[in-house]
């Protein structure tokens, strides 16, 4: 439970980096 808990806080920090990234492109 813990491993699958860690990979979805990491896929939400990827991302809202991601997201973090467009708005700075743009």
């Amino acid at each position: 439970v813990v491993v699958i808990i860690l990979i979805f806080l990491v896929t939400i920090g990827q991302v809202r980096i991601g997201i973090a990234v467009m708005f700075a492109a743009a």
